[in-house]
């Protein structure tokens, strides 16, 4: 067991470093030499449109989760529990977990930016806020796995039950 919490670590650690330098895991290598290549094969030809940057960088629900799994085991498992297994304090998955005080997902994300982890409030990088963010939404079914979710978005998920 501790092996493998030493390695949920090292690897968030990890992540978070190259989070620090730029360097995104979910961008393809070729997204970047195509339009490149595009441009010099036709500098006259006009290229498909491309989404706005801020499309680009949108991300479903299930994909923010994927690593928000590896930061809510890092940073929240201790006080709340996994998601199978409820933690000793406000445990955040399940049937009985009731979000609606916190009215939208941006008015929880605010909490959990300026209030987690207790001992180092608005510590982590703000994608990892939004990452466990989706998880909670997620498997509390506030949304759909395929659902986007930006920074934007957040005041039109609402949270009452």
């Amino acid at each position: 067991m501790i092996n493998k919490v030493t390695l949920v670590a090292a690897l968030l650690l990890f992540l978070l470093g190259m989070i620090s330098i730029g360097i995104s895991c979910n961008v393809p290598v070729s997204n970047t030499s195509s339009k490149t290549s595009d441009a010099v094969q036709s500098p006259g030809a006009q290229s498909p449109a491309s989404p706005p940057p801020a499309a680009q960088s949108e991300q479903t629900a299930d994909q923010l989760c994927q690593t928000g799994k590896t930061v809510y085991a890092t940073a929240c498992v201790k006080c709340h529990g996994s998601f199978e297994q409820p933690g000793p304090r406000h445990p955040l998955i399940g049937p009985g977990v009731n979000l609606s005080k916190y009215a939208t997902a941006r008015g929880l994300l605010e909490f959990m930016r300026t209030t987690m982890p207790p001992s180092a409030p608005d510590s982590l990088p703000s994608q990892s806020y939004l990452q466990v963010l989706a998880c909670l939404l997620l498997e509390n079914k506030y949304v759909l796995p395929g659902a986007i979710l930006s920074p934007d978005q957040l005041d039109n998920i609402g949270l009452a039950r």
